[in-house]
């Protein structure tokens, strides 16, 4: 049984690999499956030498023991020889085959749960060994992000998701992040989800997506994006009015525009240069407001501005999807 204890804890230090998992599943029975003929094996030969002990005793030229190189009375080839035993060692010589027998009993009751247990739980050690497919992002993204994200996709080569989920966006060059994440998406051509308030670099990496999909939010908050202009903000302007980007912004509407098939078209995106701070942008609600809107502008959340429909378009018509 050491050798299953020592597959066992080799399974905390396993790489999210198929290969590793297959590997490690193989080795996991066919060890299993040994001791558990051995403990049979020595279980049959060793009641053998009982049923046989008298027959020693009277014939020991013709019988040895049970479990030599030739079957003898009857008694298979599974134990170390075991000579004829004088009567004054026979009374010992029993209680050590009956300890033996009750020790291979045991061996053979543990490899049978333990096979039975393998059995039903491997479904559950597949999923909890199994490679991960969606990269999670949450909170302010920065470019440490791409460094994660990277140790990510070495451990986990399956990946076919990014989720986004409640990140005001980015504050450390959001532009070079965005662009860094779609190199990324368009070589292993993932698709991006987006769950609670997603905004900036958020809402522009989740746009970027193969295929996108706005999520339900199960903390009861709604889900939307909201995209503004790219602006540089000195440290001292808490207003967060800044100095708009146009050349950064154009760029990063463009390549939304491209993604979704010019569904989302830089016309309407071109909207956002109404803004006057970060606060303000285009909502794209995934639930649809009071006026059965979903697409909505407002210059400055910070100034209390309330955010108005100025498109009849909703998600689907955006190229994104709805699920729960």
């Amino acid at each position: 049984m050491k050798t299953i204890y020592r597959l066992k804890n080799e399974r905390k230090s396993l790489s999210n690999s198929a290969d590793t998992y297959q590997k490690y599943i193989f080795n996991l029975f066919w060890h299993s499956i040994k001791i558990f003929i051995y403990a049979l094996n020595r279980y049959m030969a060793n009641r053998c030498l009982v049923e046989n002990y008298d027959k020693q005793v009277k014939i020991p030229n013709k019988l040895q023991a049970c479990g030599m190189s030739k079957v003898s009375n009857g008694c298979p080839s599974l134990v170390s020889p075991r000579t004829y035993r004088s009567p004054a060692s026979q009374g010992m010589a029993f209680f050590r085959l009956e300890q033996q027998i009750t020790k291979a009993s045991t061996r053979i009751i543990q490899s049978s749960i333990f096979l039975a247990t393998f059995l039903l739980s491997s479904t559950t050690l597949a999923e909890d060994i199994a490679p991960l497919k969606r990269f999670e992002i949450s909170g302010i993204i920065s470019k440490s992000e791409i460094e994660r994200f990277d140790q990510f996709v070495k451990a986990n080569r399956d990946i076919s998701e990014i989720l986004l989920a409640d990140s005001p966006g980015g504050y450390d060059d959001g532009t070079s992040t965005v662009f860094e994440f779609k190199k990324r998406i368009d070589e292993l051509k993932l698709k991006t989800f987006a769950r609670g308030f997603c905004a900036s670099t958020c809402a522009y990496i989740f746009l970027l997506g193969h295929e996108r999909t706005l999520l339900a939010n199960p903390a009861g908050k709604k889900t939307m994006l909201l995209l503004h202009p790219v602006r540089w903000i000195a440290k001292d302007d808490t207003g967060g009015v800044g100095q708009i980007q146009v050349q950064y912004t154009d760029k990063l509407n463009k390549a939304v525009s491209e993604r979704s098939e010019g569904k989302i078209t830089t016309d309407l995106l071109d909207k956002m240069y109404s803004t006057d701070d970060s606060s303000g942008g285009i909502f794209i609600l995934r639930e649809v407001n009071s006026e059965n809107k979903s697409v909505l502008f407002s210059p400055s959340i910070k100034k209390r501005i309330k955010a108005i429909p100025f498109s009849d378009l909703s998600p689907q018509d955006l190229g994104i999807r709805i699920a729960d």
